[in-house]
């Protein structure tokens, strides 16, 4: 269920109205390749911004990510077994 609103975000800020922007801009605001660009940028600031804000709205409800070293203490522990030696002779 998460991946899926990040997913309707991207597509809403990459595809949805930005795509827009940036054909109205370079075609019909005749600025070509440089209002192509800035619809462009216009959806990348879009997602930047509704990501960021969906974050901190996560955070506030109590979200936390998994604490550092999280993959490596299970690593270490699935390598306890093996016989190799972490110094070289």
């Amino acid at each position: 269920m998460l991946a899926l609103a990040k997913l309707v975000i991207a597509l809403a800020g990459y595809w949805g109205d930005r795509r827009a922007i940036g054909v109205a801009l370079g075609f019909a605001a005749s600025l070509g390749p440089v209002g192509v660009w800035i619809g462009l940028a216009s959806g990348l600031a879009a997602v930047a911004v509704l990501l960021m804000t969906r974050w901190l709205g996560k955070e506030r409800q109590g979200f936390r990510p998994p604490e550092a070293g999280y993959g490596a203490k299970r690593a270490e522990s699935a390598d306890s077994g093996s016989k190799r030696s972490a110094t070289k002779s």
